[in-house]
């Protein structure tokens, strides 16, 4: 992960990058922070992305952990490793599956869609190929039930 800084407030940018690099994250921090972080990098002997990542890993593992039951065994599942996937409509799937409450308004409707669809399923699990081919008209279908029912709450 590449970050970048920028301006004297917080803020955070995500930006996709080319295959051959990692995403980045635009951190907007005061001069002040910008040096403190740099400083922390050099004392230690590593990069500003790695000091930012072993401040934010505790948070991320605390908050995106969830317990889920299998049969009479109690797991621990990081939300992230479970879910990531480098093609969205498989990471969209993966993630509904296991954590459907992190969905977006807008990925809960398209979950719905494929939820729905019988030719999406096959014995009861979702055909991830199908769903590629068939993400274009998934998306279409997602947002004309949105502008069909938006106008209706």
């Amino acid at each position: 992960m590449a970050i970048k800084f920028k301006g004297k407030k917080s803020s955070l940018t995500f930006k996709k990058s080319n295959t051959a690099k990692h995403d980045r994250l635009t951190l907007r921090l005061s001069g002040k922070e910008r040096f403190a972080i740099e400083l922390l990098a050099l004392k230690e002997g590593v990069t500003v992305s790695r000091i930012i990542m072993r401040t934010l890993e505790p948070t991320l593992k605390a908050a995106l952990t969830i317990e889920q039951v299998k049969g009479s065994q109690k797991e621990n599942i990081y939300i992230p490793d479970a879910s990531f996937d480098s093609v969205p409509p498989d990471r969209l799937v993966k993630l509904a599956l296991i954590a459907p409450n992190f969905l977006s308004e807008t990925d809960a409707v398209i979950w719905k869609v494929i939820q729905e669809d019988t030719s999406l399923w096959d014995k009861g699990k979702p055909n991830f190929k199908m769903i590629r081919e068939s993400w274009k008209a998934i998306n279409k279908t997602a947002q004309e039930l949105v502008d069909t029912y938006s106008n209706e709450l």
